[in-house]
């Protein structure tokens, strides 16, 4: 359900973050697609994908911390589902050591 995220889009962009609303939209937008849509041989796809792609690289770390989400942490993976950043935090345990790149 994406109702959620599009109710936080109009609060972002009523509040002057046109950015992350966008965002939020492009992959709503995004999820709705089938997956015979979700090619970069569909022109719209390879324009939503590049578009947001941008967005990402411009103000991904400021809305990762909006939300108070320490990504800096060893093993921590930030991702964005609906335009909201999650985290993966690997176990340290199953992290390769630092010593380990090139062992063979």
């Amino acid at each position: 359900d994406e109702t959620a995220p599009l109710v936080f889009a109009d609060w972002l962009e009523d509040r002057g973050d046109a950015a992350w609303a966008r965002f939020i939209r492009l992959q709503c937008e995004v999820g709705r697609m089938s997956a015979t849509e979700k090619t970069f041989a569909d022109p719209h796809y390879t324009d939503l994908m590049r578009e947001q792609s941008a967005l990402l690289v411009a103000h991904g770390w400021d809305w990762i911390n909006a939300c108070g989400i320490n990504a800096s942490r060893p093993g921590t993976i930030a991702y964005f589902v609906r335009g909201v950043p999650r985290t993966f935090v690997i176990p340290q345990d199953n992290m390769p050591a630092a010593d380990q790149d090139q062992q063979e």
